[in-house]
């Protein structure tokens, strides 16, 4: 939890405080704290800096905030994860879905081209289009290297 103690700042470390909301709220609250000078949170990383005043704050102090940050932090892990079902794609997935599209899309072109079904076969070339426009935009800068 308490990654590095100097008098006068403290440095902790909780997965907790990756959630950026639980960050904020923490973060709010020692800056309320009497003796404390300033809290900064960071959700990347899941650090907190708490910087005090220590004729004010106390170690025992401190040390019971870290263990009421980790009671926190259980519960938070102990809590039903929400799904979401419109979360970002990361570049890597959205690479992938555009090239199992290209390739679906294509397959789908030719075999309806080969049925003679003329309405599906050009909307077919119309998701092939779309998905390699997509693909092509995102190579972009390594295609005009």
């Amino acid at each position: 939890m308490i990654s590095s103690f100097i008098a006068g700042r403290v440095r902790i470390r909780c997965d907790a405080l990756r959630n950026p909301e639980a960050a904020a709220a923490i973060e709010g609250t020692l800056r309320e704290t009497p003796g404390v000078l300033s809290a900064t949170a960071n959700p990347r990383t899941g650090g907190l800096l708490v910087e005090y005043d220590p004729d004010t704050v106390t170690q025992e102090q401190l040390l019971e905030a870290a263990r009421m940050l980790e009671a926190f932090a259980a519960q938070e892990q102990a809590a039903p994860k929400k799904s979401c079902c419109c979360r970002r794609l990361t570049k890597a997935e959205a690479m992938r879905i555009s090239k199992r599209g290209m390739a679906g899309s294509l397959a789908a072109l030719v075999l309806f081209g080969l049925a003679g079904r003329e309405r599906a076969h050009i909307v077919a070339g119309g998701l092939f289009l779309a998905f390699n426009a997509y693909h092509l935009y995102a190579y972009r800068k390594r295609i005009m290297a």
